[in-house]
């Protein structure tokens, strides 16, 4: 049975997400608070957790970091009671790098549901096949990157030096890698590029792809969303990072999710808000 936890003061909200939960077949724990929730947390791995935005982007982040940290697996859940609008837009986008789902408005409640009955659908606990390739085109730091990776608890990891010799692996055998890790900074076909090829192909365009770039400029995650990125990564990742893309890799390939962190209908509202915060230029 799968198990859920529910962070928030919202006695309401609460008993809804219970009622939601144990009619999908969950397990379900409540707190009111953080340090509880972290307790949990640590105590027994959830599938699920759901929480208020109230709680402020520090503690979901500490939260879904140790969450991540026990269960790669899971999915975090925060909820605001508010429709979403023109201001909140910055807060989703800082959720949604995170590898957190947001949700809010009338059909919250609707949505949770059916992201609970996804999770019982496709609960799987098979990590040894979670296949990673990574693409770099310099030997030491592709080194480096995959062993790091495999240290992460990956044993099937895979390194390459070119977009061209990655993008023949996956077309040789599209069902194989779970999981790309490429660079940006690549000669003859950069790490954009071989994302958008293979956003174009059917066979692989379902992959989850994190880019890792030494330059993390505004521009340059910009280029990766359009492009059709999963993660983004400055180099030198540390583990908390990389533990995080993976874990949201993972639940991208296994639930079947969209792989594009943003769609591209949003990729003039995601340059907008980081004009408005001063990350990019207006060119």
């Amino acid at each position: 049975m799968p198990d859920l936890l529910i962070v928030t003061p919202d006695r309401v909200a609460a008993t809804n997400f219970e009622r939601l939960a144990q009619k999908a077949g969950f397990r379900v724990k409540l707190t009111q608070e953080v340090g509880p929730a972290l307790n949990w947390i640590m105590t027994k791995p959830f599938d699920v957790v759901v929480a208020t935005e109230a709680l402020g982007e520090a503690s979901i982040e500490e939260l879904a970091s140790s969450l991540w940290g026990t269960s790669s697996y899971a999915r975090f859940l925060v909820y605001s009671d508010s429709t979403l609008k023109e201001d909140q837009l910055s807060r989703k986008w800082a959720f949604d790098l995170l590898g957190v789902d947001f949700f809010s408005g009338d059909d919250l409640y609707e949505e949770v549901a059916n992201v609970l009955t996804e999770v019982v659908k496709q609960k799987i606990s098979k990590l040894a096949k979670f296949r990673i390739l990574v693409v770099e085109d310099l030997e030491a730091p592709r080194d480096i990157i995959c062993s790091f990776i495999e240290h992460l608890e990956h044993s099937l990891v895979r390194g390459v030096s070119s977009a061209k010799a990655a993008l023949e692996i996956l077309r040789t055998d599209p069902d194989y890698y779970t999981c790309l890790v490429t660079d940006i900074n690549m000669p003859e076909m950069n790490g954009c590029e071989l994302i958008e090829e293979i956003r174009r192909d059917s066979k692989v365009k379902h992959l989850p792809i994190i880019a890792l770039t030494a330059y993390g400029s505004a521009d340059v995650l910009l280029k990766a969303l359009k492009a059709g990125v999963s993660g983004f990564l400055v180099k030198p990742p540390n583990r908390e990072h990389m533990t995080r893309e993976l874990s949201r890799a993972k639940r991208i390939f296994y639930h079947k999710e969209d792989p594009r962190l943003v769609k591209s209908h949003e990729i003039d509202e995601v340059r907008k808000i980081l004009i408005e915060k001063g990350f990019l230029m207006i060119k």
